[in-house]
Formats: structure tokens, C-alpha cells, sequence
């Protein structure tokens, strides 16, 4: 967590953070998010312990079990008052587990606390995550085409077996450019999976350098 205070407690600004992984879905719960961000938020604040006490007591019954997320609302909801503005930073919400909503009812959880609360959330268009933001600001991040030729020229560069045919003849190596970075969709790690599974798969590449370089020859 970051805490930016102006010279005045009372209107700190803190920011948390979440990343979301699609590999952790079991493990990523709701309870689990807003549990990260309620310790996020009360492990800068020197009344962390009373705080952290009375939950455990609360709970002392089940232990074992995480606790209630509607407690962990409610001390969200209290050390938020301590801050002027809470950013929230949720990146890659899509790869929530889709099951049972996790994403979307992180999303609505956050709605409900207090008004000082504001989200940045990253995530792939997929359509329900459209339509729950379809009223907010948006803004699409994609790589402009001539940075994801720019990676595609740089695996080219190091690859001994690609670089043997563009080294003899540049239109392969331009044709590849482009058809990679129109397939890329604007993702970088599109991209790099395209070049990495050229580079890994040998004899594929050897097939494809021909064909390219047949190709770009006639065109």
C-alpha cells in the first residue's frame, strides 16, 4: 500500500492493489480480495491491533474460517475515514474466477463502501465486464502497430534461424511483421506468444521461413 500525505492527516490519499490470477481462481475469493485490501489499508495505521482483535474475537468461534465479509466491510468502512481518497487498483479482472462472479462481486462491494473509494481496473472487453462498466470512463490500452513490429523485428534479430532468411531477403521479415501484429490484437503478449511458439517449435520454423520466403519472392 501507498499513503501520500499533503501536510494534513485527514486528507491522506492511500492506493492498494489487487492482481488477479487466473492459476490462484480457488484461492482468490472475495473474501480473500477484500480481505488484501482491508490489510493493505490497516497495516499503515497505529490502531492496526485493537482493530485486528476485535475481528479475531468476533470470529474466535471459527477461527479456522476466514472472516465474515461483512465484517471486513465494515472495517474497511471504518479505516477508510482516515483517508481523504482510497484508490483502488484491480489489474486483469477478467482472469476472476467467472464460476460464482468473484470479479463482479468484488466490483459490487466496492460500489457499496463509502464514496471516497475509487477504482482503476484493468481487464480484457470480455461482454459482462463491458456491461457492468458500460456508464463509466473508459480508456482502451492497446500497442500501436509499429511497437508490436518492433518486437517481432527484435526476435528476428536474435533467432539464428529466422534471421538467416531476413538476413538474404527483408520481405519475409516485413510480411511477418505485419501479420503478427495484425493478429496481436494490440497485446504485446499476444505477440510474444506468436514469436515464442516460432521459436520453439523448429522445424515449423524452418517450414514457415521457406513459405515466407517463397512467397514474399512471387509478391
Amino acid at each position: 500500500m501507498s499513503k501520500f500525505p499533503s501536510g494534513n492527516e485527514d486528507v491522506a490519499v492511500a492506493i492498494v492493489w489487487i492482481y488477479c490470477n487466473y492459476k490462484d481462481r480457488k484461492a482468490q475469493t472475495l473474501d480473500h480480495f477484500l480481505g488484501t485490501i482491508a490489510s493493505q489499508l490497516v497495516q499503515q495505521q497505529t490502531d492496526l491491533l485493537s482493530d485486528v482483535v476485535e475481528l479475531y474475537k468476533k470470529d474466535s468461534s471459527i477461527r479456522e474460517a476466514p472472516p465474515d465479509p461483512a465484517d471486513i466491510m465494515e472495517l474497511l468502512d471504518r479505516k477508510s475515514r482516515c483517508y481523504h481518497t482510497v484508490f483502488v487498483v484491480i489489474d486483469a479482472l477478467y482472469e476472476c474466477n467467472n464460476e460464482d462472479r468473484t470479479g463482479m462481486r468484488l466490483v459490487d462491494a466496492l460500489r457499496r463502501l463509502q464514496p471516497n473509494f475509487r477504482s482503476l481496473i484493468t481487464s480484457r472487453p470480455l461482454s459482462d465486464i463491458v456491461e457492468k462498466f458500460e456508464n463509466e470512463p473508459q480508456i482502451a490500452i492497446r500497442a500501436l502497430g509499429t511497437d508490436i513490429r518492433d518486437l517481432v523485428r527484435s526476435h528476428l534479430e536474435v533467432e539464428p534461424r529466422l534471421n538467416r532468411r531476413i538476413q538474404a531477403d527483408a520481405k519475409p521479415g516485413r510480411f511477418l511483421e505485419d501479420a503478427v501484429a495484425e493478429k496481436s490484437e494490440g497485446m504485446f503478449l499476444i505477440a510474444k506468444l506468436h514469436m515464442d511458439a516460432l521459436v520453439k517449435w523448429a522445424s515449423t520454423v524452418r517450414w514457415l521461413c521457406a513459405e515466407l520466403w517463397t512467397s514474399c519472392r512471387k509478391s
